[in-house]
């Protein structure tokens, strides 16, 4: 909960320790930053005094402002200048001469990713897609590209599509991506588990936030550590958010609440959908959390794979003249094209089919025998 400080007569100065499982160990200068961040109360409404609104992305606000209108009709915060709505959602707060300052809070969802940086070195999102097996990676979305924003809210609207469509589950958020009230639990899980990594992420030290696609799981990984009990945040009920105003503003058009249900909710989802549970770790120095939400197709259901492959009309198409790509043939048989990718590597490794790279697609083939 807090470090000891023992008086190190070598150094002569106090040494803080930390308490992990059943050993006290020694903090570095990254576990010091993030308890004395955890120890400030609503830490991320602090103003950054060297900066002002220009920091912010103008086309972030005007997105994030026709969510919120559409979300809470009528209310009277549409009506106000930019400066002075985001002054009341806590993206911008007031330095001791009472001019408008961003929040850290506010920094992070809506300012340029170059301002960012320079205000948080080490800032990196990072989105990518392992799933084919066939490269280092099939899409990659970075903050740093340099072509888009790079806050975290432009992130989380890039990214959530991305996986969205790999999902191939129906369509049952509201058109926005915002709503978490309609009978798609999958999708409404994945976007609570993306959400949760973005807003209860430190940002002070190395603070990259990372999600990977891979074959047989989504992986949401976060600097920092667990605030409660991990078991206490599974069971639900209790909500204790790293960065509170960022959650404010996330919730204010429907991305996160405070209920203190995610984990729970995102448990019960996967047991039911898949029969198993997502993988909670907290690892240290630097501190980190990884969430790890198993994909096995053959039992998802209507969540993943959706139809039933046959491997004679599969070796059928393979048999065409330029072969089929695995993305070709999970349209065929409305499945997901992890699930042809890994029925084509075990047809591979018997040595039935053989596969071909052209342009970015890989081509697979039924071999051809020797007369």
């Amino acid at each position: 909960m807090r470090p000891v400080r023992v008086y190190d007569k070598k150094m002569k100065s106090f040494v803080a320790f930390v308490r992990r499982d059943v050993i006290d160990t020694r903090c570095n200068d990254f576990e010091m930053r993030l308890l004395e961040y955890d120890a400030l109360p609503a830490a991320d409404r602090r103003a950054i005094e060297e900066l002002d609104i220009s920091a912010l992305d103008g086309n972030t606000i005007a997105s994030y402002r026709q969510l919120f209108n559409g979300n809470k009709p009528g209310h009277p915060w549409s009506l106000e200048s930019d400066a002075d709505f985001l002054y009341r959602i806590g993206a911008l707060a007031k330095d001791r001469t009472g001019r408008l300052c961003p929040t850290l809070a506010g920094l992070l969802a809506f300012g340029h990713e170059y301002e960012i940086v320079g205000h948080l070195p080490y800032f990196l999102l990072d989105y990518r897609n392992e799933s084919s097996g066939n490269a280092r990676w099939d899409d990659r979305l970075t903050s740093n590209s340099g072509d888009w924003s790079g806050n975290l809210f432009d992130f989380y609207f890039a990214v959530m599509p991305k996986i969205d469509a790999l999902l191939l589950t129906p369509l049952s958020v509201s058109q926005d991506g915002t709503s978490h009230r309609f009978t798609n639990d999958v999708k409404d899980a994945v976007h609570e588990a993306l959400a949760n990594a973005l807003v209860h992420a430190y940002y002070g030290g190395q603070s990259t936030v990372r999600v990977i696609v891979k074959d047989e799981q989504i992986v949401f990984e976060n600097a920092g550590s667990f605030l409660v009990d991990r078991n206490v945040a599974i069971a639900g009920g209790i909500s204790d958010p790293r960065n509170p105003t960022l959650m404010r503003i996330f919730g204010m058009v429907g991305i996160s609440d405070r209920a203190g249900s995610g984990l729970c909710t995102i448990y019960a989802t996967w047991k039911k959908k898949y029969g198993s549970a997502p993988r909670l770790s907290e690892s240290y120095a630097p501190a980190k959390v990884v969430f790890e939400l198993p994909i096995d197709c053959s039992v998802a259901g209507d969540a993943g794979i959706r139809g039933t492959v046959d491997e004679d009309t599969l070796l059928l198409l393979c048999r065409k003249e330029q072969g089929i790509t695995a993305e070709e043939a999970a349209q065929f048989f409305g499945v997901l094209p992890r699930a042809i990718q890994k029925r084509m590597k075990k047809l591979e490794s018997n040595g039935v089919v053989v596969h071909e790279k052209k342009g970015r697609s890989f081509y697979y083939k039924v071999r051809q025998t020797e007369k």
